[in-house]
This record gives C-alpha cells, structure tokens and sequence, in this order.
C-alpha cells in the first residue's frame, strides 16, 4: 500500500473496501511499470475486471425500483419544503412542524438532509445562528431574503 501522511489516512474512511484494493493493485502495476520487476498481468486485469463489475453493480444500484421511488419522494418532500420556505429563517424542527400540519409526515432530520441539498443547488439559502441555546442552521428561500431587505 501506497504511503499516505496520517492526517490523510485520519480523514479516510475506517473501511478498506474492494474497490480500493482493486485500485491499489492498479496504481502499484502502473508505478512498477518499466521496472525490472517481475509481476503477474493477470493480477493487473484481474483488478480491471473487477472494477468495471464494481461500476456496473452501482450504476444498476441507482437505478432500481426502490432508489428511484426514494428519489422521487425525496423531491416531492424538497417541493414542500421550498413551499413553506419564505423571507424568514426557519429551523429544521420549525420546518418539519409546519409540513407535518399540513399532513406531511417527515422529521427535522430530513428537513435538514434536503434542505442542505436544496442549498447546494442554490434554492435555498443556509445560514447558522442560535436557537434554544442551541447552534442552529436556518433556512430561507433564495432570493426571499434580498426582496425582504428591499421591504424593509
């Protein structure tokens, strides 16, 4: 194995998966390459083989029945949040108990699972501030924020 600072390897995953010893084993024949080394292609398109079974397991895994289902709910569940979303800041838990009057049932944990995602794509706006004592993000609509500015 390659050696890796150990402030890399701390940030690394605890888990040594398959896919990176496949990859391992690829980097190690390309760094041996031309060397007087004497070592097994078979090895090499073992590796290669392999990952390309490893790609093609998770690109079926994203397209099953059950993760498209998943991905559809959770974009229904992000239109709701963007629904309710407005000028002012709101919590996960402020978010969550306002869907849930409306018959929604989800919890402040997705809230803040697809409000992030929603802020990624730029839909809405996070911000970090206290609640209950407590370091809170809050939540407001992109673009609400600078039209409640211009009110005010």
């Amino acid at each position: 194995m390659a050696a890796q600072p150990q402030k890399e390897r701390a940030n690394m995953a605890t888990k040594f998966t398959e896919r990176m010893a496949m990859e391992e084993v690829i980097a190690l024949f390309e760094a041996l390459e031309g060397a007087d080394v004497a070592v097994s292609v078979e090895l090499r398109d073992f590796a290669v083989a392999r990952l390309a079974k490893l790609d093609e397991k998770n690109e079926k895994r994203k397209t099953s029945e059950k993760a498209v289902a998943k991905a559809e709910a959770d974009a229904t569940l992000a239109g709701a949040i963007l629904a309710v979303l407005g000028a002012k800041a709101m919590a996960s838990g402020e978010v969550a108990t306002t869907l849930k009057a409306k018959g929604i049932d989800i919890n402040s944990n997705k809230v803040a699972s697809l409000a992030d995602k929603l802020a990624d794509e730029g839909k809405v706006v996070k911000t970090k501030g206290r609640k209950n004592g407590r370091e809170a993000n809050f939540w407001t609509l992109a673009g609400a924020e600078s039209e409640a500015e211009a009110e005010g």
